[in-house]
């Protein structure tokens, strides 16, 4: 669990901050690089923990849940990436 929010989380929003957000802003181009590097060097390490495992530990746990959860924050700028300009994002949202 600790892995996920801690080492793992962090880098994913700190790279999907600057991607959602500033990504036009000249000092994001310049951070973007180190940031993207930082995340794919905990997914690289996470990656490699998981290699021949089906899970974090050796059953399935909330951490697994957890680190679920931080990596789908990446794969939603895809999806937002996706949507129409012109369709308005309802307000449950």
């Amino acid at each position: 669990m600790f892995a996920a929010l801690n080492s793992v989380e962090p880098h994913i929003q700190n790279l999907t901050a600057i991607d959602l957000f500033h990504a036009e802003e000249d000092w994001a181009k310049q951070r973007r690089p180190a940031a993207l590097k930082f995340a794919q060097t905990r997914l690289t390490a996470l990656s490699d923990w998981l290699d021949g495992r089906d899970y974090l530990e050796d059953r399935f746990t909330v951490a697994d849940l957890l680190m679920t959860t931080v990596l789908e924050i990446r794969a939603m700028i895809d999806l937002i990436a996706q949507m129409p300009r012109s369709r308005p994002i309802p307000a449950a949202l």
